[in-house]
């Protein structure tokens, strides 16, 4: 696995690499060096409630390397890849532009933008962040993230007239109240919005087929990173991957549980493979249909 802007951003720079299939691990990084936290007064596990614990060792690192993948390593506190340059609460910084028209969402206005300025429902910050530092995430963070995955799809959809991205997270199993009852993994499309049917039918036979739990759109549908590049009418194909954190990890302690990661690595690795297998044939129909 090469690493490309000082370790910001892990990338495939193998130049072979044509699968029609790209990989996004966009809330895993858990780079806590004073680079990504001197603004913070949260600390320790207070700030690591964001993030999507060990998302990218879920995949076995030589079976990675055969596809496109995007991985941050900066935590989701510093930048959240999943919200738009707009989504900022405007007790975040000081000295916004008036013609910086804020996205007033839900999340971003209970503090869960772009930029978070609360993790759970405590407070990340003790002062304002000056924009000057806003335009420094954005520019060479939350930014360089879409171009690059932007830059990989233009390549691949010059080889391919259908690609699937999936974008990976996890979900936690329960709160201080209780089990969630949450599935053991989740495909969200926007509701039908980002990705084609016959993908999202597909995904679902597979998991049916091998008695797994997949639930469709809830309890997460995905948000902004689907809505950029979900495109089916294009041939782009994206859908949000939730996997349980049980199934894996100790999520009070933020450590793994070694002997289930080895199963899920495998399966998670069978249902790529299936994944490419099938786009690579539903491309070759295309062709055929011409």
């Amino acid at each position: 696995m090469k690493y490309i802007y000082q370790k910001k951003i892990s990338q495939n720079l193998k130049k072979n690499i044509k699968k029609p299939v790209i990989i996004s691990i966009p809330h895993s990084g858990r780079d806590y060096s004073l680079k990504y936290t001197k603004n913070n007064i949260l600390k320790g596990n207070d700030v690591r409630c964001s993030e999507d614990p060990f998302v990218d060792i879920l995949f076995d690192k030589e079976f990675l390397n055969n596809f496109s993948f995007f991985i941050a390593r900066f935590p989701r506190s510093f930048v959240d890849l999943n919200r738009g340059p707009y989504e900022i609460n405007h007790e975040t910084f000081s000295n916004i532009p008036k013609n910086f028209k804020i996205s007033e969402t839900t999340n971003n206005m209970n503090g869960y933008g772009v930029i978070p300025s609360k993790i759970g429902s405590k407070k990340l910050y003790g002062k304002s962040l000056s924009w000057k530092n806003y335009n420094y995430r954005m520019k060479d963070y939350h930014n360089l993230y879409y171009d690059l995955i932007n830059q990989e799809i233009k390549k691949l959809k010059n080889i391919y007239t259908e690609i699937i991205i999936i974008d990976f997270h996890s979900m936690p199993s329960q709160t201080i109240s209780g089990p969630l009852n949450y599935p053991k993994f989740v495909l969200g499309d926007l509701f039908g919005k980002s990705c084609s049917h016959i993908y999202k039918r597909m995904i679902k036979n597979y998991f049916d087929n091998k008695k797994t739990q997949l639930s469709i759109n809830y309890p997460y549908a995905g948000k902004y990173f689907l809505e950029q590049f979900g495109k089916p009418i294009h041939g782009i194909n994206a859908i949000q991957f939730e996997i349980r954190r049980d199934l894996y990890m100790n999520e009070s302690e933020y450590t793994l549980k070694k002997d289930k990661l080895d199963n899920l690595k495998v399966f998670l690795s069978e249902f790529l493979k299936f994944v490419e297998e099938f786009t690579i044939k539903r491309n070759y129909k295309d062709i055929a249909a011409e």
